[in-house]
């Protein structure tokens, strides 16, 4: 367990270090415009009020915009994942499934949480909007990272306790 967490540890700083270098930054300005584009393409379909100007999604009807930026794309939840499934004493390919399950179905999850902004936006006042936004769906996309993390390695069979009992043995 120990061995398990030094390499989360290590694993997790070298995602954070990586996820602010500069060469990376106009992958990270595309993902985000990417989000912007699902987001005003998926609204748009039940709201024709809906306009998206590169990263700002905006409700013209009440002039109310939400900018996509990097701290919207849940980068961070993905790295951490990443790590813990990563730093995992299972093989490669079990991994390497988990992740790519938990990348589209947390960023599915994150369209939906952006898409939900730009209403509150209209329906709360800023107080209660920077409540919902700032920590709200923060403490839920944890919870959520945790439990899908958590659903996909059992399904998969990431099983630390036969992990480590393999590698005692």
């Amino acid at each position: 367990m120990r061995l398990y967490l030094l390499k989360l540890i290590l694993y997790l700083f070298i995602g954070m270090v990586i996820l602010k270098l500069p060469i990376l930054q106009p992958w990270v300005d595309e993902f985000c415009l990417l989000l912007a584009k699902s987001v005003s393409g998926i609204l748009g379909l039940f709201d024709a009020g809906i306009e998206r100007h590169g990263i700002i999604v905006l409700r013209d009807t009440y002039g109310y915009a939400v900018a996509i930026g990097k701290e919207c794309s849940a980068l961070e939840f993905v790295i951490a994942i990443s790590a813990a499934t990563l730093a995992c004493p299972a093989p490669i390919l079990k991994r390497i499934k988990v992740l790519v399950i938990f990348i589209i179905v947390f960023q599915l999850l994150n369209v939906f949480r952006l898409m939900t902004l730009i209403y509150a936006k209209v329906l709360l006042n800023a107080h209660f909007f920077d409540i919902f936004h700032e920590q709200f769906w923060i403490f839920l996309l944890s919870i959520l990272a945790t439990g899908l993390f958590l659903f996909l390695a059992s399904q998969t069979k990431l099983n630390f306790v036969q992990a480590n009992e393999r590698v005692n043995a």
